[in-house]
């Protein structure tokens, strides 16, 4: 029996809130149970405002890289949280949630496990109140781990469930850390109080609005007498339900009745109520415009109120579920899917309108606001334009001081002195005369830039023809008569022709780029004679390629698939929803995986197309590495580095240390060239056979100086070969 079963049988029987303090029996205190059962009067108001407006969030889901964030459109979690189980909606299922944790300050979803993998499939809710939190006895479990969960059912019989089975979201309990603390606790006595004035104004017209007194009792009465009486008074008289009832003694001589209550009217029970009705507010962070009371309200504070209520209330709550979905159930669809929501204010955009309106040439150039927009609106619709990058001013803008100047009579000058004759405008440059070059590294930039802008528009290209590709393959499968949900195996496309339509579509393009980008390679280098040549180097470079990553891809796929469908059908799905998981697999290829292979792609040709056009330019004899300007540590030791145009950065296998201590495997193929990683933005540049020759020499003198044995074979040789160099002027 392991911890989890002892614990279990341990518990069997034992009430629902074992592992919450014992609730007294006192009225300032409720069970779970009673705590749920709070939801009414200005709770329910209360908790259904937060609750729907919670309710409102809208997911999304990105794939984080190693230096950007992908979204990733119709996301597993973001299908399955639409429709959580059959039925609730995604609304229906977070209301109740949320419900659940303002009432009992926690709650509980249930996901049943699946035959194959860990990713749910359907979420349930339970009640608070009808399940146990199980931590293992101190010996085994020292730490406190909580080791599953118990939940009873109606009929009193006990179900365990195991961790990963239960995702328990709850708010801060200091008392109590296994359990939530919800704001009804905390706020219980307010809830009795307004509970207590509603029930005695109720009572108190049900009987009629009658006052309260003093019974009084002339001469005397035995004991028996005055208990008995005592008895009665407190059964009939005392309490709200009693509230303003009459006492009537039959038969009592003696026996008189003195008012000492306040008629309805006169009693503060509508001051009593508000007041605890503010209190409630204040405790749930609500204001009177959110529960639609209009005292004191015009529509600006209105305004304010609402995007206050939406920024300081909801958005904390949202928070807390994201996070504690990406701590405990994103990991399951891959490590590197994050969860994040759109923010719900919508006062946003109007407030950044109004900066955006102030700020444009002023402190924010056209580009910027429109970099802001797309990003306050979750798009991409604004693409930079050219020019937008500048601050613009009024051509006729002149200084204040000229316009508020009063004009002054020029002083007397005397005769106006004769204007000297014009220059002769400059002659034209000599013929063979060339401008003033850029220093490297400003052209280095220039180039970089040139590179990528064009590689944009080629992985523009590539992407629409990859979703072409997976849209075929989708096709393909979606298009089949007769197919069965026996096995998976029916569900996969042939992969023999997805390779050769891989390869038909992509090398044509992929010529098409590389003499593009060899061609822009070669101006930088100055060579004006040389045309880029597709030749059968370029030729083996690009069929290999496509054929590696097609493979690949088509592989990745596969796997996919068959993981998918494997599980849909050890759970017993219909076609239809086998089918569902199939379109689920080919929009997040159509979508995220075309968008990173493109970009991949198109960069690695874009280089290669460098390299191979500094091979065929007699003017180049080697490359230099130049990284981009926010490179990280790994591209930026390579930096500045100069090679031959054979070799090679770095080879498979090889580790490349960073600057700061980390190591980067290479493990897909030889570094010839960038890209180094997934949107790696370096680019190569070319070094003339000159400057080539010259790093050589300073190489070859620098070991000759380290050399300890002037004398050896290895110092001679490299001594001949430094004075060949400094004979041709290369070194001194």
């Amino acid at each position: 029996m392991n911890i989890f079963q002892r614990a279990i049988k341990s518990v069997l029987g034992a009430p629902s809130s074992m592992f919450s303090l014992p609730w007294a029996t006192s009225s300032s205190q409720l069970s779970r149970t009673q705590l749920i059962g709070e939801y009414k009067r200005y709770l329910y108001t209360i908790v259904s405002a937060i609750a729907e407006d919670f309710a409102k969030i809208d997911f999304s889901v990105e794939r984080a890289t190693l230096d950007s964030k992908v979204p990733i459109k119709n996301h597993a979690f973001a299908t399955l949280i639409k429709k959580p189980n059959e039925d609730q909606s995604q609304f229906q299922f977070l209301e109740l949630h949320q419900t659940y944790m303002e009432l009992a300050g926690e709650s509980f979803w249930y996901m049943p496990p699946t035959a194959l993998t860990r990713k749910p499939t359907e979420l349930y809710l339970i009640k608070p109140d009808r399940i146990d939190v199980v931590v293992p006895d101190s010996k085994d479990n020292p730490f406190g781990i909580v080791g599953g969960y118990v939940y009873t059912n109606g009929k009193g019989e006990k179900i365990p469930f195991d961790k990963d089975e239960i995702l328990h979201f709850k708010m801060p309990n200091p008392v109590n850390p296994y359990r939530g603390m919800g704001t009804v606790e905390a706020a219980t006595i307010y809830i009795q109080t307004e509970a207590y004035a509603s029930e005695w104004t109720k009572q108190s017209l049900y009987n009629s609005g009658r006052p309260s007194g003093i019974i009084n009792i002339k001469g005397t009465m035995d004991k028996d007498d005055f208990e008995q009486l005592k008895k009665k008074f407190r059964q009939e008289y005392q309490g709200s339900a009693n509230a303003g009832k009459t006492m009537m003694i039959p038969n009592a001589e003696g026996v008189e009745f003195t008012k000492i209550g306040m008629e309805m009217g006169e009693t503060a029970l509508t001051e009593l109520k508000n007041m605890t009705r503010d209190d409630l507010m204040i405790m749930f962070r609500v204001s009177k415009t959110i529960l639609g009371i209009t005292d004191d309200v015009n529509r600006a504070n209105a305004k304010e109120a609402r995007a206050v209520w939406l920024q300081n209330v909801i958005q904390p709550k949202m928070d807390r579920l994201i996070d504690h979905l990406n701590a405990f159930l994103m990991d399951r669809w891959g490590g590197t899917d994050v969860l994040s929501y759109k923010d719900p204010s919508p006062e946003i955009v109007e407030d950044k309108l109004a900066e955006w309106e102030k700020g444009h040439n002023k402190w924010l150039t056209a580009n910027e606001i429109r970099e802001e927009r797309n990003s306050v609106l979750g798009s991409s619709e604004l693409e930079p334009k050219e020019g937008g990058d500048e601050l613009y001013a009024p051509a006729l803008l002149v200084p204040l001081a000229d316009l508020n100047t009063p004009d002054e009579p020029e002083p007397d000058k005397g005769p106006p002195k004769k204007e000297p004759p014009p220059e002769p405008p400059p002659e034209p440059p000599k013929e063979g005369l060339k401008k003033k070059a850029l220093p490297r590294e400003e052209a280095g930039e220039i180039f970089r830039q040139g590179v990528f802008k064009k590689q944009s528009l080629w992985e523009k290209r590539y992407h629409k023809l990859l979703r072409k590709l997976f849209g075929e393959q989708e096709k393909e499968i979606l298009g089949r008569k007769g197919i069965t949900a026996k096995a998976y195996e029916d569900w996969l496309f042939d992969t023999k022709n997805a390779l050769k339509r891989f390869s038909a579509i992509l090398v044509p393009l992929s010529y098409e780029m590389m003499k593009d980008q060899g061609e822009s390679a070669l101006d930088f280098a100055g060579d004006s004679e040389t045309e880029f040549e597709i030749n059968e180097r370029v030729k083996r470079y690009v069929d290999g390629r496509v054929a590696h990553f097609a493979e690949g891809t088509n592989a990745e796929t596969i796997k996919l698939l068959q993981g998918s469908i494997g599980e849909g059908i050890q759970a017993g799905e219909s076609i239809q929803k086998l089918k569902n998981r199939v379109k689920e697999i080919y929009a997040e290829a159509k979508g995220a995986r075309a968008e990173r292979i493109a970009r991949t792609e198109t960069i690695a040709a874009s280089n290669e197309a460098a390299l191979e056009a500094y091979r065929q330019s007699p003017e180049v004899a080697a490359q230099e590495w130049f990284a981009e300007p926010d490179a990280c540590e790994f591209c930026a030791e390579f930096g500045g580095k100069i090679i031959g145009l054979e070799s090679s950065f770095a080879n498979v296998g090889e580790p490349v240390e960073g600057a700061e201590g980390g190591i980067f495997e290479v493990d897909y193929e030889d570094v010839e060239h960038p890209p180094l990683h997934q949107n790696c933005r370096c680019v190569i540049l070319p070094v003339s056979s000159y400057d080539f020759t010259k790093a050589r020499a300073l190489v070859l003198k620098a070991e000759y100086d380290r050399s300890k044995n002037k004398k050896s074979k290895k110092a001679k040789k490299l001594l001949s070969d430094i004075n060949i160099l400094k004979k041709h002027q290369v070194i001194r």
